[in-house]
């Protein structure tokens, strides 16, 4: 995918991304993929990727995005983030935001991320995600995690979120959880 739009996306706020069921979309992809667009991109507040159904994307991948948003997206005021069926992702993969690079966290004031459908992602995950999410993103008021047809997430993970992840975050106004199986 070319960037040679440049200077004209340079004003964009707000970008909604869908790659559904790309076979094309993989680890290496999404490594190039943020570094190209994010230097354009430097005002936007409003990010939207959806890779559902993109089944060449690994723990590897996820990572590479996480870590390409924290440091290409600094003025980011509402992230989603949708990586539902991508099968290979596991626990590994929902370490998405390196704790050293989180400063764009504390401004995010919307984060949805939706992970249905990845069969391979435990309570261990959950827990690792919330913790990185509780302590870093202290100024959210909307949070929705997706996590639907997962089947190694247990109630131990809703239990954990709500006695111990959700008290770090003193703003929150809106919580959507989605863990049906």
């Amino acid at each position: 995918m070319g960037w040679s739009l440049g200077k004209r996306i340079s004003q964009l706020q707000q970008l909604e991304l869908s790659f559904p069921n790309s076979v094309s979309i993989n680890d290496i992809w999404l490594q190039e993929f943020l570094p190209k667009m994010g230097p354009c991109l430097k005002r936007l507040q409003i990010l939207a990727l959806s890779f559902n159904f993109c089944v060449n994307i690994t723990d590897e991948g996820a990572k590479a995005l996480g870590h390409g948003i924290c440091k290409n997206f600094q003025n980011l005021k509402k992230l989603t983030l949708e990586l539902s069926n991508c099968n290979k992702i596991t626990d590994e993969g929902l370490s998405l935001f390196d704790v050293k690079e989180t400063q764009f966290l504390q401004k995010l004031t919307s984060l949805t991320l939706s992970f249905s459908g990845c069969f391979q992602v435990t309570d261990e995950g959950i827990t690792k995600l919330s913790s990185d999410i509780s302590n870093s993103s202290k100024s959210l008021t909307n949070l929705t995690l997706e996590f639907a047809l997962c089947p190694k997430i247990t109630d131990l993970s809703l239990e954990k979120l709500s006695t111990d992840y959700l008290k770090g975050l003193p703003n929150l106004e809106q919580l959507m959880l989605n863990f049906h199986s």
